[in-house]
């Protein structure tokens, strides 16, 4: 059984695991966004879904927030990586309150 731990995860060891299991960017605060770069959303760590999975070496698990998006850290990009490598630019839409941001 898959459960989500995002609700009552205590914020210093969301970032613990922010920092252990995602390998392609430094997490220095829940904070920091990432670009998820399936569903072209701007995620922050405190968005991102821990699900506690319960067997196996790395019980822990994370996934993008976004409904219906499956992307795990591999997916995602810091900001300045997600750029348009011919604009410069990257928008995507936040979760809240649908207004675009740059990337």
């Amino acid at each position: 059984m898959v459960l989500p731990y995002q609700d009552f995860l205590d914020p210093a060891v969301k970032l613990e695991l922010l920092q252990r299991l995602d390998s392609g960017g430094r997490w220095d605060s829940l904070d920091d966004v990432r670009c998820c770069t399936i569903c072209h959303t701007l995620i922050s760590g405190h968005e991102i879904r821990v699900e506690d999975r319960g067997r196996g070496a790395e019980p822990f698990h994370l996934q993008c927030p976004t409904s219906g998006c499956a992307a795990t850290p591999g997916d995602w990009e810091s900001p300045p990586a997600c750029q348009d490598r011919g604009t410069g630019e990257f928008s995507f839409f936040l979760q809240d309150d649908s207004t675009s941001a740059a990337c």
